[in-house]
This record gives structure tokens, C-alpha cells and sequence, in this order.
């Protein structure tokens, strides 16, 4: 029965209402040949059979180009608050030893400290591209600023070095000038455009398991590995209890059955359903915040402390699907972003000009079988439950699975809470961090993100009407 929950979603057309402003309910709900080939034919896509598995899967709606300010900045002015735990300052790369001895209930104040820098290298995530979204080099600007001296300038002609990382994702890199510093700023202006999409529910019914003697490309195999923060925290011990802790999940929810007896779309749609419907998300921010709206870092516990709390942030749910997917074989990643439109129902702008809020979803991979090439499909549990606590009836499409007519809003920023386990964070992970041979400097930071459009109009290039989701 589970197993043909796609593909018959043809048979249930007309039924399902999913209030998608932009190209109306037949095209989430039907979704049949003629429907997708009209989407095709409005938004200049055509395909063929020799196309590649990513342009016959998905359907661009609608792109918009954003440029994405973020500043980062040691230490912080205002410095800690009292929701910070001690536990939290730790070098990943050093079990056990803490980044900062200094007590976090003992803020430390700005211009109080100097920082020496000797060899250190900064890393920021700069992710080039998602199943929705593209990063454009064109208006790419960078800022290194210490103790309010600009000694680093990066343009679209003039890049950073980029560094990869597991999942596909991918860093910033700049090296520092030695010397004490009072104060380190990035400030970066980083251009992108996003795009909301629909999938073709009968391509994906027919995606299967990557073939005989064929391997996943190399961000996909990563994103199948343990993920810190998720599957351990200071020691690799912790990947067999939590990986333990989700056997017995899927044993509750499987029972006997090979999960690989269901084809990856179908699975991860059953098992995405799954953790929506049984773990509840609580109302606290899974940031925890600083002065002037500034994000101090991540609030995190691992995918198996969530199975036995049966609850967590929307972010550690999200990580517990990944986690789950990743079980059974399918890769998956985590995305955080910022969005700048409220949740699904209104999409009116947030309050305030650049106003920003996080936003986390997930991707899962497939494989392409004639190029072996990743593809990556949106699953997005937190907005789904926005509309229900229940997963959709068998045979009848997701609104946020595959489908999703709010990526245009959604800019994502990492695939990790924290960078590679060789680059150290100074206090609570928060995307950055840095790295040198000699030890890294400990500073309190703060990271804000503020989101405007490239030009004074909506760049709306692949549809005229500018209606924000559920008002056209």
C-alpha cells in the first residue's frame, strides 16, 4: 500500500486544496501530464526524455534576486545573556577542552579584551547553490574590518578562496594579518536568486535507488555520514546510541519491512510524515539571540536526546528527520536560512524594511541514473504543519514535499550549525568559525542578517504577476 502512495496521486485530482496562490490547486493537487506541461509551457521549461532527472523532476515558478547582508562581529557588544549554557564552550576538534574559560554568566564587554591573531584563517559559509536557490556572483562584497580597519575588500572580480565541506556546501575562506585585535567585523553583501517550485509527481513515483555498481556523487555520500551535532556532540561514542535510538524508531514504525523495498520518494514522504506527526516542535527559537538582533548562536541537542524528549525546536526536528533519512539510506542535509515573508497562509512581508526571521527545512537526495548526478528534493516539515499537525492522506501530494511555493522567500546560509570539525567556533556554534595553527582567539560574537531586493522592482523575470503566495 505504501509503496504506490505516488503513484497514484493522478486518481485523486480535484481533491486536495492546497491554497497555492501561484499556479493554483490543480497544479498541487492533480498534478497530471497535461497540468505540468502547461506549467512547462508558462514558464519556458521544456523537457525531454534525454533531460537531465532535475529538469524533468522540477518546475521554476517564479525567481527572485536577493542580495543578503550579514555581519559578523567580535565580541559582540552587549555580549552574553543568561539562556547560554557553559557546556556549550567546546573545541569539537579537542573533546573536552573549552574555547573560552570565561564565565558566560560574566559578559564580556566590548573594547575590554584583546584578541591575538597569529596565522588564523576565517571561514563563512557561502552556499552555491539548493534545490531552489543560486548563488550570483555578480554583486558578491566582502568586508574584513580589525579594530575598524579595512585590511580585507573582496568584489565579484576579486573572490575569497573557497573551501568545500561535507553535504555539498561550501566556505568563504580569508586569512588574517597577525597582530592583537580589539574588534574583528565581516560584513558581507551576498547575491542570490531563489526560485519556488513543483514537482512532477509522476517523474518522482519512477525515481529509484541509484543503480547496481553506481555511487552517490560526493556531497551526497557525505550527507549519508554522521552529522555533528546531530548524531554526537564531543565524541563519536554517541553516533552508535543515537543511530541505536532511531533502529528502534523504525523498527515501530516498519516493523519488518526493508525500507529499501520503497522507492526514495515514497519513503522519505512516510517517514517525513512520521516525525511531523509523532515529535512536537516547541515554541523557543532554536537561535539564541544578542543585542540589537544579532544571533549569538544555535541552542542544539542530538537527533537521539529529541527521540527521548519526543519533542525539540523546529531546527532539532528537522535534524531528527535527517538523521532518519540518512538510517535508511537516503542523504540528507539540513538547510537554515532566512525568510522575509511570513508563514504560509498570509506570505505578507515581515515587519520592517529587511526584516528577517530564521527558517530551516530540509533536502534529501536522489540520483540521476544516467549522469550519476545529485538532485535534491525540498521537504519543508515546519511549514507543513503550519496548515496541519497531520501528514497529507496516501496519494495525495505535499504541498511542502517536492513542492514548495515559498522558496522564493527563503535565502538559505548553511548546511551545518557549525563549519568543519578543523575550524573552532569562539563560544556557541553560529555557522562561522576559524581556524590557525597556533590557537584560536576567544571572542564572544554576534551574527545579523538583513535581506533586500537587487533592484527597486520585483525581479520576477519568469512571471509578470508579482502577487506574493495565496494573494493572486
Amino acid at each position: 500500500m505504501l509503496s504506490r502512495s505516488l503513484a497514484v496521486v493522478c486518481a485523486v485530482a480535484g481533491v486536495v486544496v492546497c491554497g497555492w496562490g501561484l499556479v493554483g490547486s490543480s497544479a498541487c493537487g492533480q498534478n497530471n501530464d497535461s497540468e505540468i506541461a502547461r506549467l512547462r509551457r508558462q514558464f519556458s521549461q521544456p523537457v525531454t526524455a534525454a533531460s537531465p532527472l532535475a529538469d524533468r523532476l522540477f518546475v521554476r515558478l517564479r525567481t527572485r534576486s536577493w542580495l543578503l547582508s550579514v555581519d559578523l562581529a567580535m565580541p559582540q557588544p552587549g555580549g552574553l545573556n543568561r539562556e547560554i549554557n557553559p557546556r556549550d564552550f567546546f573545541n569539537p576538534s579537542l573533546p573536552g577542552v573549552l574555547v573560552n574559560p570565561l564565565n558566560p554568566n560574566q559578559p564580556l564587554g566590548s573594547g575590554t579584551a584583546t584578541m591575538r591573531l597569529e596565522q588564523v584563517s576565517l571561514f563563512f559559509p557561502l552556499p552555491e547553490r539548493t534545490a531552489g536557490h543560486e548563488f550570483q556572483a555578480g554583486t558578491f562584497d566582502a568586508q574584513l574590518n580589525i579594530n575598524g580597519v579595512q585590511v580585507v575588500s573582496n568584489t565579484s572580480q576579486k573572490m575569497p578562496a573557497f573551501v568545500s565541506g561535507r553535504e555539498g556546501s561550501r566556505f568563504a575562506k580569508w586569512e588574517l594579518p597577525d597582530g592583537d585585535a580589539r574588534r574583528v567585523q565581516l560584513q558581507m553583501t551576498v547575491p542570490m536568486g531563489c526560485s519556488s517550485l513543483t514537482m512532477d509527481e509522476r517523474v518522482a513515483s519512477e525515481v529509484d535507488w541509484p543503480p547496481a555498481g553506481k555511487e552517490w556523487a560526493p556531497d551526497a555520500q557525505s550527507a549519508l555520514e554522521p552529522a555533528y551535532l546531530v548524531d554526537f556532540v564531543r565524541d563519536r561514542k554517541q553516533v552508535q546510541e543515537t543511530q541505536d535510538r532511531i533502529d528502534a524508531l523504525l523498527k515501530r514504525w516498519l516493523g519488518s519491512r526493508d525500507p529499501k523495498s520503497m522507492r526514495p520518494v515514497v519513503l522519505a514522504r512516510l517517514l517525513s510524515g512520521l516525525v511531523m506527526e509523532n515529535f512536537n516542535t516547541i515554541n523557543t527559537s532554536s537561535i539564541s539571540g544578542g543585542g540589537a538582533g544579532a544571533m549569538l548562536g544555535f541552542r542544539f541537542q542530538t537527533a537521539g536526546e529529541t527521540i527521548n524528549a519526543g519533542r525539540g525546536t523546529e531546527a532539532q526536528v528537522v535534524q531528527l528527520l535527517s538523521a532518519v533519512l540518512r538510517r535508511v539510506g537516503i542523504p540528507a542535509r539540513t538547510v537554515f536560512g532566512v525568510e522575509t515573508r511570513s508563514r504560509v497562509g498570509s506570505g505578507q512581508p515581515l515587519r520592517g524594511t529587511g526584516r528577517t526571521r530564521e527558517c530551516v527545512w530540509l533536502e534529501f537526495a536522489v540520483m540521476d541514473p544516467a549522469s550519476g548526478a545529485t538532485v535534491w528534493v525540498p521537504v519543508d516539515i515546519v511549514r507543513q504543519r503550519s496548515g496541519s499537525s497531520r501528514a497529507p492522506a496516501e496519494g495525495r501530494p505535499w504541498n511542502f514535499l517536492g513542492h514548495h511555493s515559498e522558496l522564493e522567500f527563503m535565502l538559505p546560509i548553511s548546511f551545518q550549525m557549525h563549519p568543519p570539525l578543523d575550524v573552532s567556533v569562539s563560544g556557541l556554534p553560529a555557522f562561522w568559525g576559524w581556524s590557525s595553527p597556533r590557537g584560536v582567539p576567544s571572542a564572544f560574537h554576534g551574527v545579523s542578517f538583513n535581506i533586500s531586493q537587487q533592484n527597486s522592482r520585483d525581479r520576477d523575470t519568469n512571471n509578470p504577476d508579482p502577487a506574493p503566495p495565496g494573494r493572486r
